[in-house]
């Protein structure tokens, strides 16, 4: 089971007891669910959400502009969380940054990763690529199309074409959710994945579908 750190002096925070009761759970979710990763920067549909937490679908907008106040920003476009305080709050070590690292690497919003590495700018996350500010802040198709090449590359081998190509073979399985476990799992037990293809598909083998799916799969 993976582990996170929460503040437990959470409940007594002014911000936090002026939430509707929808927005806490919320807020606890954003912070502890599943696929919420090491840098706490995310893919997620609302309609995941509100599976999983029981919310109605209709309200959780409402809720996640609530949850400004606590430094929880949604990317409508890119169905995207960010919980700001998460990172800080975790392990500095060498080894979580590295699960930072590789988290990171299937972001592909540059403006995104610009805010995320400029926000977390004291701790040492060795991101494979470092970002040059001028090319984040063009709006050109060109360095676009640059940073969707580089976050494939750094996908150890994978990119999205063969992530899409796996969906046909395992239904109902989020690959990109799971690619980003496996990654995880193999950088937390300091092991070296020589056969990135071999060991998606061996894990994925091992995934539940979305509807089933409660945690990571750690039985390795």
């Amino acid at each position: 089971m993976t582990e996170r750190r929460v503040d437990t002096e959470l409940w007594s925070h002014p911000d936090f007891q002026a939430l509707s009761v929808g927005a806490k759970l919320l807020y606890l979710y954003t912070w502890s669910n599943n696929h919420c990763n090491a840098a706490g920067l995310y893919r997620i549909s609302l309609e995941t959400i509100a599976f999983e937490t029981g919310l109605p679908l209709a309200g959780i907008p409402n809720y996640l502009q609530e949850l400004k106040v606590l430094d929880v920003e949604w990317q409508n476009g890119q169905k995207t969380i960010w919980v700001k305080k998460f990172l800080k709050h975790q392990s500095q070590s060498p080894l979580f940054l590295k699960a930072v690292a590789n988290a990171l690497e299937q972001i592909s919003d540059k403006t995104l990763l610009k805010g995320y590495l400029e926000y977390n700018n004291t701790l040492s996350i060795p991101y494979r690529y470092p970002i040059d500010t001028q090319s984040l802040d063009s709006d050109s198709d060109s360095d676009s199309d640059s940073v969707k090449t580089q976050t494939q590359r750094t996908a150890k081998g994978i990119d999205t074409v063969y992530l899409e190509s796996l969906k046909g073979r395992f239904p109902g399985i989020d690959i990109e959710t799971e690619w980003q476990d496996c990654q995880t799992w193999w950088t937390e037990h300091r092991k070296k994945m020589r056969a990135p293809r071999t060991a998606l598909t061996n894990w994925l083998k091992n995934a539940k579908p979305k509807e089933q799916r409660e945690k990571p799969y750690t039985g390795r």
